[in-house]
């Protein structure tokens, strides 16, 4: 997860986190779990962020993927 990239489309969709935590249908902290990498996300709430967020899909993959290991 590319946590500031995704901060990034949340403040493009003039949104906050609990706006879109609550669209999302989980708690802020929930999101703040998904976004800082200390929990997965699931690709059904992918989907859903990436289509409240307006991210197209080819951008996905920059936002959603995982931390490389070094």
């Amino acid at each position: 997860m590319r946590g500031n990239y995704l901060r990034a489309w949340i403040i493009h969709a003039g949104m906050k986190n609990q706006d879109l935590a609550e669209a999302l249908g989980m708690s802020a902290t929930a999101l703040s779990r998904r976004i800082n990498g200390r929990a997965e996300w699931t690709w059904s709430e992918v989907q859903a962020a990436g289509r409240l967020l307006n991210i197209p899909m080819e951008e996905w993959a920059q936002v959603f993927q995982p931390p490389s290991v070094a």
